[in-house]
């Protein structure tokens, strides 16, 4: 068991020890491939690195943006209990699954599931009963009670994904695939995916067993008030501010569960994620309670002599900024005085304007009363603007920042 520490000595013991670099994904041992990788998550060995450098077991630790949940595997493995918050319900049932260790009876339950939801024909599964278990599931916190359902449900939309074939082209982000498929999961495909999902679950068991409670449970980043009201410690990463369309790399995911009838609106879920390129058309902007640096880059933005920068880039950049906003003034209004944050985040271009996203939200955190205390920057070259041909001819440079920033609350600053 870990000691305690004071979160004033946690705040300076991160001075003597940098981060390992957040988007390195090698974890040693390597974590095992069972699942579809989340476009955008830090490793592992970070969220050990934060958790261990800015944690103490009375915390509660919550990921407003949980992906595919690194936070709460590193939080629940040090006897923190831990919360992850996600928009898509895609990332919740693979961020769920992703925290399941072994167990003697985990492979008997979830085939035992495999047999309740087969068809006559005993061949295929039945779409009225995933629709009900995949409704059922999304509606609920998840815990370790919930182990064989969540690699079952993981299981599932792995072979769905599987099924669609989708195909790429420059964007790893944006698969293409035929919509009209007809998708039927057949129990020869969730065998092969479930073989790999226990493997995980070993990996888990043996490395990263979780003993402190981790839940993840669908929800809105801007709305996090509720359900993280006393939260001591938040380690995310936001979505970057880049066009990257977090919900449609999981398009052939979300619209099956659309087709069994488990979720209602793909496209509605693209319009509130935060960084949407899906902007309403109703969209009227809120830049009024933006700080001054949000501002001026609005005001480049939408001053650029390149095509739509006015008519949608401009509202692009203030529906992010916006709703970033909103999630730190959630965040501080439900996390406890002496509350500290790990944020990972990466500046990035529009044409040829610098876009410093990790300058612009610590304003925000600052106006919502956060204080930063330390800072470190790696340089990444391969960002989604230096796919288009036509972007590179404005970017004048090919690299930007990506940042560690570590927060306190301005009650805890000292």
């Amino acid at each position: 068991m870990r000691p305690q520490r004071s979160n004033t000595e946690a705040t300076h013991n991160a001075k003597l020890c940098a981060p390992p670099n957040p988007k390195v994904r090698l974890s040693n041992p390597k974590e095992p491939i069972a699942l579809p990788r989340f476009v955008a998550n830090f490793s592992v060995p970070f969220a050990d690195w934060a958790i261990s450098t800015y944690g103490d077991e009375s915390d509660f630790v919550v990921d407003p943006f949980c992906g595919s949940a690194t936070s709460l595997l590193a939080a629940s493995s040090n006897e923190i209990l831990s919360l992850g918050i996600e928009l898509n319900p895609a990332s919740v049932v693979y961020g769920r699954s992703r925290l399941v260790p072994m167990s003697k009876t985990l492979e008997r339950r979830v085939e035992c599931l495999v047999r309740r939801s087969l068809e006559r024909n005993g061949t295929t599964l039945s779409d009225e009963f995933l629709g009900g278990f995949f409704e059922e599931l999304l509606s609920s916190r998840g815990n370790n009670e919930t182990a064989a359902d969540d690699i079952f449900a993981a299981c599932v939309l792995a072979c769905s994904r599987k099924a669609f074939n989708p195909k790429y082209g420059m964007n790893h982000s944006w698969p293409k695939y035929d919509r009209d498929t007809e998708i039927k999961i057949r129990t020869s495909l969730i065998k092969q995916s479930l073989k790999k999902c226990l493997g995980h679950a070993r990996w888990v068991s043996r490395y990263y067993r979780p003993i402190s409670d981790a839940m993840v449970v669908l929800g809105d980043a801007r709305n996090t008030d509720s359900a993280a009201k006393g939260a001591s410690l938040f380690l995310t990463s936001p979505p970057y501010l880049s066009r990257l369309d977090y919900i449609r790399a999981t398009s052939p995911e979300l619209d099956y569960l659309h087709h069994i009838g488990a979720i209602h609106d793909v496209h509605q879920i693209r319009k509130e994620q935060i960084g949407t390129v899906a902007i309403p058309e109703e969209f009227m902007g809120h830049e009024q309670s933006l700080p001054q640096s949000s501002c001026r880059l609005l005001k480049e933005v939408s001053n650029h002599p390149s095509k739509a920068s006015k008519s949608y880039y401009a509202k692009f950049f203030t529906n992010y900024l916006s709703s970033m906003n909103s999630v730190f003034e959630s965040m501080t209004e439900a996390c406890r005085k002496d509350a500290r944050l790990v944020m990972v985040v990466q500046d990035s271009w529009y044409k040829d304007i610098h876009v410093p996203t990790s300058s612009l939200l610590k304003d925000m955190l600052v106006a919502s009363g956060w204080t930063l205390k330390n800072e470190w920057r790696y340089e990444v070259t391969a960002i989604l603007s230096s796919l288009n041909p036509y972007s590179r001819e404005w970017k004048p440079s090919k690299t930007v920042g990506e940042y560690v920033q570590a927060y306190v609350r301005c009650d805890n600053a000292s």
